[in-house]
């Protein structure tokens, strides 16, 4: 966003999701804002790379079913039993994934691609891995009773 035209060439210096010339509207700063939040979304889904004991690890988002961190190792829990262990903090790997991975326990991110059912203190996965739900919040994962009565 500028008031100064005149440094309209330097914006090819950056990867920028719009150019906005001020006095702005608020429906021109909306739209920039939701590319912007468009292009996290994409960036979040790309593959990564981690280390680990001199090792670099791919990791792709859309593969991964659920993530545990122990010891300070974040392990990437992925189809058919794969596992790729970096030392990251679970919070920092949460901003890294999309928003289908949920913080369901305080050692646990959950993609919710791979949930096949939620049980009381747990997400069973597609593979029938049982996920840990938090003990101080399950309830935020069962829809009421009622509103499930009402779409049967």
């Amino acid at each position: 966003m500028t008031g100064h035209v005149e440094y309209c060439s330097a914006v090819y210096d950056t990867r920028h999701i719009g150019f906005l010339v001020k006095p702005v509207r608020r429906q021109e700063l909306s739209d920039a804002f939701h590319r912007a939040l468009g292009r996290l979304r994409d960036l979040r889904e790309q593959p990564f790379a981690v280390r680990f004991n001199n090792t670099s690890y791919i990791v792709r988002p859309a593969q991964v079913m659920y993530v545990e961190s122990k010891l300070r190792v974040a392990v990437f829990h992925g189809e058919n039993n794969s596992a790729v262990r970096t030392y990251m903090k679970l919070s920092d790997v949460a901003e890294r994934l999309p928003s289908r991975f949920h913080r369901c326990h305080s050692s646990y991110l959950v993609n919710f691609d791979f949930v096949e059912a939620i049980t009381k203190s747990d997400f069973v996965l597609t593979d029938g891995t049982h996920v840990p739900i938090s003990h101080l919040r399950p309830h935020r994962y069962h829809a009421p009773l009622s509103a499930v009565r009402h779409n049967q």
